[in-house]
């Protein structure tokens, strides 16, 4: 894990960080994530990127009684899989098998996830600063619709469209 702009991780759906912040109101996101990792069988180290000694501290402060997570609040995270399973977005698990065939070099795992960005997240800057740093030569409106991407594509996500919708949001 790594923070972001602003010092927290990785934005949360609101839907979601509302479950988390009701669970345990005031305890920062990152916690939960943290305890979680640390209550994994066999793990004897969470590590968590810091970009300030502030960052530090409250990591340490996290997990210096390593108490592990109760079945409460495995419920409660079970609550948060759900509600980020029932926003909309592209399917996408990022196996790259669609790059791969794909004769004009388009990034589709990259567009993808940036169309989950701006659906989930609801946070177009940056699902567009993801799309324009690391699409390159691979944008969107290089696709010729052959459709290779489409037939090895093991979640039948309907790609071309998908990369459709992208030049409209992104370029």
């Amino acid at each position: 894990m790594e923070p972001v702009k602003g010092g927290t991780l990785v934005k949360l759906p609101d839907s979601v960080a509302d479950i988390l912040r009701a669970a345990e109101p005031g305890a920062p996101l990152a916690s939960w994530a943290l305890r979680f990792a640390g209550s994994l069988p066999n793990v004897i180290a969470v590590l968590s990127g810091m970009n300030t000694p502030e960052m530090v501290a409250e990591n340490a402060a996290i997990m210096r009684d390593g108490v592990p997570l109760t079945p409460a609040e495995y419920e409660v995270i079970e609550a948060a899989r759900d509600a980020l399973a029932a926003l909309p977005g592209v399917p996408c698990t990022d196996c790259r098998y669609c790059v791969k065939g794909c004769p004009e070099g388009v990034h589709i795992n990259t567009i993808m996830q940036s169309l989950n960005i701006y659906d989930q997240m609801g946070d177009a800057y940056r699902a567009q600063e993801n799309y324009n740093w690391n699409t390159g030569d691979g944008k969107a409106s290089a696709c010729i619709q052959c459709g290779a991407c489409e037939s090895v594509c093991p979640q039948h996500i309907e790609i071309v469209s998908q990369l459709e919708r992208a030049v409209k949001l992104f370029e």
